[in-house]
């Protein structure tokens, strides 16, 4: 990717996590939802990008959900999976610096 920032995963994942104080349980956690968001992000980065990050998936996860991976997550996995579905369709410029609208705010986890 010559040059690109592909460094910042960490940061981008920080953006997929957000709390939200109404709606039930859809029986996913958080780190479930951060898990399916990072292995489509980290596969998109990894393969037609060829911008490999070391521990990709892993070391995400644990910024998307840093105390809250076991709580159920309140976000539908149409949600979740419409966010994945961009990270396959995004281009590779977009991911070096940012993630698509679909993807911000995904993983809900309550109050």
């Amino acid at each position: 990717m010559g040059g690109r920032a592909w460094g910042k995963a960490g940061v981008i994942a920080g953006l997929v996590l957000s709390s939200c104080s109404s709606g039930s349980p859809w029986g996913a956690t958080v780190g479930g939802q951060c898990n399916e968001v990072m292995k489509a992000y980290c596969a998109r980065a990894d393969g037609d990008c060829n911008a490999p990050l070391p521990n990709c998936v892993a070391s995400n996860v644990a910024a998307c959900c840093p105390s809250s991976c076991d709580a159920f997550a309140i976000s539908s996995e149409d949600d979740v999976a419409a966010c994945t579905g961009a990270l396959g369709r995004a281009s590779c410029a977009l991911l070096a610096t940012g993630i698509p609208g679909e993807c911000i705010g995904v993983v809900k986890k309550p109050r």
